[in-house]
């Protein structure tokens, strides 16, 4: 083909040779040889377009897969932040329970406090009026100190000597109300562990088939701290 357009271009110009005045001598080799390096530059270059198609097609592929895995994170990133926030919505509900069982605990020891030290103070008032009844006994003459005398010894026998109440233990409130609230902190910890921790690490797992259980140990691992914390400070005082 080549060879051909080469020719036709060469009788276009009046042939070959010293038999065409006026006309410039043409080698046939060089003129096939242009021809087929233009052809190859040619061919060369819709590779070269076709190649382009490709990359550019590629593109287009890769930048469609990073706006999926983007959407996909931002997915998985508004429902992080959805299971969390309800995670401490459930926190500070649990917190907002935990404080009110605590003041209600406090009441109760104020008012437990409160009547023991009435109770004291009434036991000192009483011994105070016996102390007063024997010293003025003492103070009287023979004839009043002996009257009814007997009677006053036997009471003073029969009684004995009062036994003094029982002093406030300073180490903290009493053992028999902190062990329930104890209790009940650590139900409420542990209940909200067996609910929560659980299922967010089952729901990792099922979430990320290749890799959850890392993602589900580590939200895990988390909460559990967390939940050790709040079994830690409800540690009964005694």
């Amino acid at each position: 083909m080549a060879g051909q357009d080469a020719a036709g271009r060469v009788e276009a110009l009046g042939g070959v040779g010293d038999g065409a005045p006026g006309v410039p001598e043409f080698d046939l080799f060089e003129v096939r040889r242009q021809d087929q390096a233009r052809e190859k530059f040619e061919a060369h270059v819709r590779i070269l377009k076709d190649q382009r198609e490709k990359l550019l097609g590629l593109k287009e592929a890769e930048e469609g897969k990073s706006r999926k895995c983007l959407d996909r994170v931002e997915s998985e990133r508004q429902k992080l932040a959805s299971q969390f926030g309800a995670l401490r919505r459930l926190l500070d509900a649990r917190e907002r329970l935990l404080l009110e069982r605590l003041g209600q605990l406090g009441r109760e020891v104020a008012r437990r406090e409160e009547e023991k030290v009435n109770g004291i103070l009434g036991d000192v008032a009483a011994i105070d009026g016996r102390i007063r009844e024997l010293e003025e006994r003492c103070r009287q003459p023979p004839c009043e100190f002996l009257r009814d005398i007997g009677a006053i010894l036997s009471r003073i026998e029969e009684d004995g000597a009062p036994k003094p109440t029982e002093p406030l233990e300073p180490q903290g409130p009493p053992a028999a109300i902190f062990p329930a609230t104890h209790v009940v902190l650590k139900e409420e910890a542990l209940g909200f562990r067996g609910a929560g921790v659980v299922n967010i690490y089952t729901w990792g797992r099922q979430k990320y088939p290749k890799s959850g259980t890392t993602r589900g140990f580590l939200l895990f691992s988390k909460v559990w701290r967390l939940l050790v914390t709040i079994i830690h400070v409800s540690r009964p005082w005694f």
